[in-house]
């Protein structure tokens, strides 16, 4: 579970940089893609929805070892 925060921690990280969003734009545009603002919000919006739902479904990990 700490590797999926780590991950999503680093995900949110480099989405927060503005080189980030001109590297998405730039490999959308070669794909003839129009990306929004709105429609990265929408995206994070839905990704939010999902893993939150999966954080309330999903039971947590027992530990590997006992001290």
């Amino acid at each position: 579970m700490s590797k999926i925060i780590a991950f999503f921690s680093w995900l949110k990280a480099r989405l927060t940089e503005p080189s980030t969003m001109a590297s998405i734009a730039a490999v959308s545009a070669l794909g003839g893609i129009n990306v929004t603002p709105g429609h990265i919000q929408d995206a994070l919006n839905l990704g939010t929805l999902v893993f939150g739902a999966l954080g309330f479904f999903v039971s947590e990990a027992k530990p590997l070892t006992k001290i």
